[in-house]
């Protein structure tokens, strides 16, 4: 009788779902035009790519390697991966007999998470510091490169942690001859493929938000009251949590054995964007002069003079409408955001606009009625290193 109750309230939400699909056929539901997925407002840490590394030699240099105690230490390597039998024997003594000629090296690469075992991926090679002046000419011994992300047991052996392994020979910018690429010199193992038990396992996903605009604790804390209202139609209380401005974390339910399958559930998830606004921002890049100004900004009552340009702003009387205005021409523009509810700084944006006034003093004056605290938003300066 228990099976038989499980298998018609299993067909329940089948049935709702088919009847809103044939009652949508009929009538248009405006109140879901904003609901938006929530895999176009974050991304699952699945998608981020992870960084793989390991050390390496470098050898064939022409005396621009490792010299010292340094070319020591170098050759020693070189010699473990000679009884390795990981490379050739003949070609091994050849590259390790000179000082300078060889070089012990970092080497990393970013795979995604969503990896596949055939897969090739560029990698960078750069001198460990060794005295090395360049690494021109030099080819990349098989070097076996892991990745910290994982947890793995302290008896774990070095196979096992291994994510795959890079060689090949390097190509150098003259300007940075320290550092190298190898194009698609990067292999993952074979054994990597358990590697996504690990992933599926984790007891948490982390959420990251793709939209910067959205990075408030308002937006924040209605994304997370989203998720948890649709965990709990599951019985599911408060897994979702804020962990910064930008990262949500939520626990993977008991019952749930796929962490990767439990985050295409979550990003499958919609949320009704109607109420739920960025933040109001002026963002200025004086580099190329591009100035960008949301739709939600206002402007409280201020007086604005440009270069002393006549600036023509419409001033409806009381009992006129805005399709049979009263036109005034002055040399100041007044403008205050109680006298309309549509009144917005697009309005003088526009009116700037009309006059061609240069892009670079706009920002000026948006400046100064930011500094004037006459503009309700964040004035944001977009410099080269940001």
């Amino acid at each position: 009788m228990k099976t038989q109750f499980l298998r018609i309230q299993s067909i329940i939400p089948v049935m709702v779902g088919a009847w809103t699909a044939l009652a949508g056929l009929l009538v248009v539901h405006p109140a879901h035009a904003q609901d938006v997925l929530l895999q176009n407002i974050l991304a699952s840490e699945f998608e981020r790519p992870f960084t793989v590394s390991g050390i390496g030699v470098v050898v064939g240099l022409d005396g621009t390697g490792d010299t010292g105690a340094n070319f020591a230490a170098a050759r020693i390597y070189a010699e473990q991966l000679l009884r390795s039998k990981a490379v050739d024997e003949a070609d091994a003594l050849n590259a390790i007999i000179k000082e300078g000629s060889i070089a012990l090296v970092s080497v990393s690469t970013r795979i995604p998470t969503l990896f596949g075992g055939a897969q090739r991926y560029d990698c960078q090679v750069t001198a460990a510091g060794g005295g090395t002046e360049s690494l021109e000419g030099g080819t990349l011994w098989i070097a076996p490169l892991r990745s910290s992300r994982l947890v793995l047991d302290a008896d774990a052996d070095l196979e096992a942690s291994t994510i795959g392994f890079a060689e090949g020979r390097l190509s150098v910018d003259a300007t940075t001859p320290t550092r190298g690429m190898i194009p698609g010199g990067f292999q993952l193992a074979s054994a990597a493929a358990p590697l996504w038990e690990e992933f599926r396992a984790l007891p948490s996903v982390i959420f990251d938000l793709q939209i910067p605009a959205y990075r408030s604790a308002v937006t924040m804390r209605r994304l997370v009251e989203a998720i948890n209202d649709e965990l709990l139609e599951d019985g599911f209380i408060d897994l979702a949590r804020m962990i910064s401005m930008s990262q949500i974390e939520v626990t993977v339910p008991e019952g749930e054995d796929d962490a990767f399958l439990f985050a295409g559930r979550i990003l499958g998830q919609s949320i009704d964007f109607r109420n739920m606004e960025p933040p109001a921002e002026i963002r200025w890049n004086p580099a190329t002069e591009v100035l960008v100004i949301s739709g939600n900004v206002k402007i409280s009552s201020a007086v604005v003079s440009v270069r002393g340009i006549t600036i023509q702003s419409v001033v409806p009387e009381r009992p006129a409408t805005l399709d049979n205005p009263r036109i005034k021409t002055e040399r100041f523009i007044a403008m205050n955001g109680r006298e309309t509810p549509s009144l917005t700084l697009a309005t003088l944006k526009n009116q700037l606009d009309q006059l061609q006034i240069p892009t670079r003093d706009q920002a000026a004056v948006l400046r100064e009625l930011f500094n004037l605290g006459a503009i309700g938003a964040r004035f944001i300066q977009v410099d080269l290193e940001s």
